[in-house]
């Protein structure tokens, strides 16, 4: 391996010592990005989809984008089938997740997060038009189980959790990343690298993670777990 000095995401930040692998990279398709990127900035009102049994990835990503977007002065609706745990309770709005999905007409553009799999959504049956390409989705994720379901699809295997893809979505658009979706953000890149102790805790999860942190994200509690059961 060969080291070099790497400046990540923000000039202002951290400068690290960085060790060339392969393993250690992300590339999202900067024309799927563009179109995401025009169709966010062109819309107005949005909704966002975690998936069944929400865990601390997909709850991240739907909140961490709601806080980008409402930045930007969109109108974000967040919804899951199921309650989040109580462990999520710190996470900012997390009360806003509501569990009555919403009629369809209206959105922008309907945001699914994290799920691997349209059944995982707990909607391919009731709503099926949602997948069949004909409206505005938009599939963000890191499965290898994902088959691409969304109108447009931001899918990587390469990212260790939904986080690292939208991280380096809000990179390459320049949109704005305060302290509360840097926390919500960092919540799930904690959540799915087992607090940075799984074998997915590659260079490129820690240089996202320290700018989330930078920027003023604090992780889930230290409560023993990563998880919640």
């Amino acid at each position: 391996m060969e080291l070099s000095i790497v400046r990540y995401l923000d000039p202002d930040y951290v400068v690290w010592i960085h060790l060339k692998s392969t393993k250690n990279h992300m590339n999202l398709d900067p024309q799927e990005v563009k179109k995401i990127g025009q169709l966010i900035e062109k819309g107005e009102r949005f909704l966002v989809i975690s998936h069944k049994a929400p865990d601390g990835d997909t709850l991240g990503a739907n909140l961490g984008l709601r806080h980008v977007w409402k930045t930007m002065g969109k109108e974000v609706l967040c919804d899951c089938m199921d309650v989040p745990a109580s462990c999520f309770a710190f996470m900012p709005d997390i009360e806003t997740i509501t569990q009555t999905f919403p009629d369809l007409q209206g959105f922008d553009a309907v945001i699914v997060m994290d799920a691997g799999a349209t059944h995982l959504t707990g909607l391919n049956e009731s709503h099926p038009e949602l997948f069949d390409k004909s409206m505005e989705v938009i599939n963000i994720d890191h499965h290898a189980s994902n088959d691409f379901y969304g109108k447009y699809n931001l899918v990587t295997t390469e990212a260790a959790s939904t986080t690292m893809v939208i991280a380096e979505m809000v990179r390459m658009l320049g949109w704005p990343l305060d302290r509360l979706a840097a926390t919500c953000l960092l919540t799930c890149l904690y959540t799915d690298t087992g607090r940075f102790s799984h074998s997915n805790t590659t260079t490129v999860v820690r240089r996202i993670g320290a700018s989330l942190w930078a920027r003023g994200g604090g992780a889930a509690p230290r409560t023993g777990r990563s998880t919640c059961s």
